[in-house]
């Protein structure tokens, strides 16, 4: 399953501050998370993810990885990857998860997808630093990946540490859907507590602004 490595040039370079861990097949949604999250500084362990992680037929959920990184406190999106993509995220220092396709079994309902992070990058010769799970880095193409990644959806899960304007659109996001349900008092209260941390957010004062007019013709 995994491919022989291909020596990088003197110009390529690696996410620095990335750890290098060993995770067998049935545990590699918890691996690729915690080498994200620890080169992020988070100190959770791989044995600490494999055990909270909610597993399907053996493996994570793309969803859950999700979930567990936002609630350390990062952003995590899944998106579809491109080379582009990935090669951007590499320059830039950030590791990258990405969902391969390494079975496929038609006609049995049976896929089998495996987590590898992308932790490095050689635009020289168009390889990228990968870690399968056994400790070892692998210098690979894109093109040499594209069959098992295509099968995943070309799908990459990004991870960034979370910016002031991050915190503040995921605290409106949970005040707005506070509004939605009808639970302006307390929605209204979140939105004062945004604004008293982060005064400058002119749509957090508007939103208040909103939730306080209809807390107004409520009481009249």
């Amino acid at each position: 399953m995994t491919p022989r490595s291909t020596a990088p040039s003197s110009s390529a370079t690696v996410v620095p501050q990335i750890p290098m861990l060993r995770w067998g097949i049935e545990s590699c949604g918890a691996g690729s998370l915690a080498t994200v999250l620890q080169h992020y500084g988070d100190a959770t362990s791989l044995q600490q993810w494999d055990a909270s992680l909610p597993k399907t037929r053996g493996g994570v959920m793309t969803v859950d990885m999700l979930i567990a990184a936002r609630q350390k406190g990062f952003d995590a999106q899944l998106v579809t990857g491109t080379p582009e993509l990935i090669a951007n995220e590499l320059r830039n220092g950030r590791p990258v998860i990405l969902m391969l396709q390494v079975v496929d079994a038609p006609g049995h309902n049976y896929d089998f997808f495996h987590y590898i992070v992308a932790d490095g990058i050689d635009s020289d010769r168009g390889l990228i630093r990968t870690q399968w799970g056994d400790r070892q880095a692998r210098w690979v193409s894109l093109d040499r990946l594209d069959k098992p990644w295509s099968g995943g959806g070309h799908a990459a899960i990004l991870i960034h540490p979370r910016t002031k304007d991050d915190e503040v659109r995921v605290a409106l996001r949970d005040a707005i859907a506070l509004e939605d349900e009808g639970k302006v008092a307390e929605a209204a209260a979140r939105y004062r507590e945004i604004v008293a941390a982060h005064p400058d957010s002119s749509v957090a004062w508007t939103d208040l602004g909103n939730a306080m007019e209809k807390l107004g013709d409520r009481a009249g």
